[in-house]
């Protein structure tokens, strides 16, 4: 009995850690980014290239963001009064939401396994 009791405390022990270890977090986040940015990258609409070009991503301590560098990034997002909208970074972030999910558990659990 007692030699279970040490293997739950142990087990409880990685856990703890774990969870407070951000770099499961990191990776994933990272290797999410890279691949939704690219998902943007390549359904955005293309004049001068600017646009497409400046879609990239950030990673900080608890949260990845998809960015669009361009000055009118905005406006061929969302439309304005002028320019109906053409949005490549919303929809590639819907499409990729779940991943991210799924990519954070792939690595806390590799990270458990360590």
């Amino acid at each position: 009995m007692t030699d279970q009791w040490d293997a739950i405390k142990r087990r409880r022990g990685s856990l703890k850690q774990a969870i407070l270890d951000k770099e499961p977090f990191q990776k994933a986040a990272e290797e999410w980014g890279a691949e939704t940015a690219a998902d943007a990258q390549a359904r955005a609409v293309v004049d001068t290239g600017e646009f497409r070009d400046g879609i990239g991503f950030r990673v900080t301590e608890d949260q990845v963001s998809i960015i669009g560098a361009a000055p009118h990034s905005r406006i061929v997002e969302e439309g304005s009064s002028t320019h109906e909208a053409q949005p490549a970074i919303r929809p590639a972030v819907e499409r990729n939401r779940r991943k991210l999910g799924e990519l954070v558990r792939k690595h806390y659990k590799e990270r458990l396994k360590r």
